[in-house]
C-alpha cells in the first residue's frame, strides 16, 4: 500500500511502529544524516514520528514553532546546545557569548536564518534523552575527535516533522533540500 494510500483513510491500515529492539537495532545500522522509520497517524491528533540520525558533525540550530522533539543518544558522544533570539546587547558583548546563526522554521526550512545566543552546552552520551519544546532553538553537535564514532540519535517527533520514508544521506543534502523548498515558496 502506498504511503499516499495509508493516509486517505486516516492511517487505519498503516503498519505497527517498530519493536524496541528493531528501533535499536535501525538506529545503530544507519548511516544517513536522517531517516524516517515510522509515522503513526493511527490516532486522530496525536500523530508521532520515529526518525534515526546519524550525526558526524552538528544537526544545525533550528527552532520547531509547532513540534517537540525528544532526543535519545544510542552511541557515540556529543553536545547539546540550547539557544534563544539574540538581543541587540547580545551582539554588542558578542566577545563574551556564543552567537550562531539558525533556522527558524517548522517543515521545509521556509522560516529563514536567525541569530541565536547559546545559553546552555550540555555533554550527552549513549543513555542521555531530552525534549525540545516547541520554539526552542537546539542543537546537537557530535564529538569533533578525530576517529570518533558518528553520534547515533532516535528523535521522536510530535506531530511529523517530515515526509515519510524521507531519506537525507548527509548534513549537506538535508539543507540543500530545505534551502530549494525554501526558495520555491
Amino acid at each position: 500500500m502506498s504511503a499516499a494510500s495509508r493516509h486517505d483513510d486516516g492511517g487505519a491500515n498503516a503498519p505497527p511502529p517498530p519493536l524496541p529492539e528493531e528501533l535499536h537495532e535501525a538506529v545503530l545500522r544507519n548511516t544517513a544524516f536522517r531517516r524516517v522509520l515510522h509515522t503513526d497517524r493511527r490516532v486522530p491528533g496525536a500523530h508521532t514520528q520515529l526518525v534515526a540520525m546519524c550525526v558526524r558533525d552538528d544537526t544545525g540550530t533550528e527552532a520547531h514553532a509547532r513540534t517537540a522533539q525528544y532526543f535519545l543518544v544510542k552511541d557515540g558522544r556529543g553536545t547539546l546546545e540550547l539557544a534563544r533570539r539574540a538581543t541587540a546587547r547580545d551582539v554588542a558583548e558578542r566577545d563574551r557569548c556564543v552567537l550562531q546563526r539558525a533556522s527558524d522554521d517548522d517543515g521545509g526550512g521556509g522560516g529563514g536564518d536567525v541569530l541565536v545566543r547559546v545559553t546552555h552546552s550540555v555533554p550527552v552520551q549513549p543513555g542521555s534523552a531530552w525534549l525540545v519544546e516547541p520554539g526552542t532553538y537546539h542543537n546537537v553537535r557530535a564529538e569533533p575527535r578525530r576517529g570518533a564514532p558518528p553520534l547515533r540519535l532516535l528523535t521522536v517527533y510530535y506531530p511529523p516533522h517530515h515526509p515519510d520514508t524521507r531519506v537525507d544521506t548527509t548534513h549537506e543534502a538535508a539543507r540543500a533540500r530545505e534551502r530549494a523548498a525554501a526558495t520555491s515558496r
